[in-house]
């Protein structure tokens, strides 16, 4: 028989982890192991009370989008996140003057942004600049187009960003 702390220390949490409840261990009564949740208490009350909002919120812009018409953004380029979004305001002495930025965070690749048309009949024509940032070589790039944002034509205005560069690939 062996005496010593060492024995003690080493045989000591093994002895609580067995008379441990199964569940306090992370497993299951079929002998699997349970999901652990790293949650605080009431966390999963915010979670849903955002997830309500959400959908409140998306409902009322798919709603709108049916009613109104929307302006849908799609961002179809692999590398490439749209940064910005600008609308002209006026002109002076000829040359454009921009908006701020529209977008509240980029539009990173692959994904879309769409929102109700708010506009008057002005803004059935507007010109739009939508600025792009190269992920890996920072390089920028700037597209201008015309974009209908006037809702009496309750139709959704869909601009779909694509950029398409020629690539030369020599196998040996």
């Amino acid at each position: 028989m062996r005496s010593g702390l060492l024995w003690h220390l080493a045989i000591f949490p093994c002895l609580s982890l067995a008379a441990a409840p199964a569940v306090a261990q992370g497993v299951d009564d079929g002998g699997r192991i349970a999901p652990l949740t790293y949650t605080q208490p009431g966390w999963a009350e915010r979670a849903v009370a955002v997830n309500r909002l959400l959908a409140r919120t998306r409902d009322f812009e798919d709603r709108n989008c049916v009613r109104i018409g929307c302006l849908i953004i799609l961002n179809e380029t692999a590398n490439h996140v749209v940064t910005g979004m600008y609308f002209v305001r006026g002109e002076r002495a000829g040359v454009r003057e921009w908006t701020p930025n529209q977008f509240d965070r980029p539009l990173v690749p692959r994904t879309m942004f769409y929102a109700p048309k708010a506009g008057d009949d002005s803004m059935c024509n507007l010109p739009v600049r939508l600025v792009l940032r190269n992920i890996e070589t920072k390089e920028t790039l700037e597209i201008e187009g015309v974009a209908a944002l006037c809702r009496r034509d309750k139709a959704s205005t869909v601009l779909r960003v694509n950029v398409v560069r020629p690539s030369v690939t020599v196998i040996p």
